[in-house]
């Protein structure tokens, strides 16, 4: 297959009856609901994906399909919500490659002519066509396959292994000597519920986080519009009686110094985190643990911590070129779609 701009026009279809165009959301929606359902296993809903895609602040949703030409059945689809972020000082734009999912009907081989393949090719040109048509700054698009999509992209070039996602838990003193310790110990940190997600210091502390941390490695903006876009206005934030995503604040001597994102369900697990040089992991999961007992994880490594690997694989997707000279992105549940 002849790889051509898609700014405008769908690819031609191929030898074997395919076409691969830019989405039509008004149109397309349904059919990769439907899809959706039948490659994972479980259901989402036009609503869900409209908020995922097309709600977050600063976002720009960019997405093919791969369309059966016969029979007009969409059969495949890549898409990616690219946010603003930043690396060494400078703008970056990252862009989370997320729902790659083919047909299990259509998936004829990998060869170059194959569909994945192909709809790999088309949704390549189409992103960086259209970053190459606007002055924007440079995109790094990366994702969370499992192992086996993982190895099968590194295998074909689509993918650069960034790491394998590992989950970290430290043994917690006693619930009592826990509370004691933070009543006590002078200078301690401390974990406090936040109901109000539209506290202006989520921005204050994502400027301190900026100043001091942020040029390490390749970040998303995380101010307070993102965490009420992704947290707050999850369209299953209050579908039980209890939230789904919590907020804390961590302070110190009364100052805020970071902020982290919980949710309980189906593990207690900490899905993101803000937290400014004086602020450690380890020490911000000893202020949750004292706050709310429970054996909470984080993507964060400590020493000390308890390992254990996930199945899920970061990545770097697509690169034109790769970035193996970068440091990984610190990248913690709540970057994945799953969290």
């Amino acid at each position: 297959m002849t790889v051509r701009s898609m700014s405008t026009q769908p690819y031609p279809p191929d030898f074997d009856g395919y076409c691969y165009r830019p989405i039509h959301p008004e149109h397309d929606l349904p059919a990769l609901c439907r899809l959706f359902e039948t490659v994972f296993g479980h259901a989402t809903t036009v609503e869900h994906w409209h908020w995922k895609y097309q709600q977050a602040p600063a976002g720009n949703h960019c997405a093919i399909v791969a369309e059966h030409c016969a029979s007009k059945r969409i059969v495949g689809h890549i898409g990616s919500l690219i946010l603003p972020g930043e690396y060494a000082k400078q703008p970056l734009r990252l862009g989370q490659v997320s729902d790659v999912m083919l047909h299990p009907e259509h998936r004829a081989g990998l060869g170059q002519d194959s569909v994945y393949q192909c709809m790999n090719r088309a949704f390549a040109e189409h992103v960086h066509g259209k970053a190459a048509q606007t002055n924007q700054p440079p995109l790094y698009l990366y994702g969370f396959p499992g192992r086996t999509p993982a190895n099968l992209g590194i295998r074909i070039g689509v993918y650069r292994r960034l790491h394998i996602c590992t989950e970290h838990r430290l043994p917690q003193l006693p619930g009592s000597a826990a509370r004691w310790w933070q009543r006590h110990a002078p200078g301690a940190l401390r974990a406090q519920r936040c109901d109000d997600w539209n506290t202006p210091v989520l921005d204050t502390l994502w400027e301190q986080y900026r100043a001091s941390a942020a040029p390490d490695t390749p970040c998303l903006h995380k101010t307070g519009a993102y965490l009420r876009w992704r947290y707050a206005h999850h369209p299953q934030q209050h579908a039980n009686a209890t939230p789904l995503y919590q907020l804390w604040l961590l302070t110190r001597t009364g100052h805020s110094v970071g902020w982290l994102i919980t949710r309980s369900t189906p593990s207690p697990t900490i899905v993101d985190s803000c937290l400014v040089s004086i602020a450690t992991p380890r020490a911000a999961l000893n202020a949750l643990h004292a706050a709310a007992p429970a054996d909470w994880v984080s993507w964060f490594p400590f020493d000390g911590a308890h390992r254990s690997e996930t199945p899920i694989h970061a990545v770097e997707i697509m690169g034109r070129p790769f970035h193996p000279h970068w440091p990984a992105p610190l990248l913690q549940p709540g970057d994945t779609d799953v969290y």
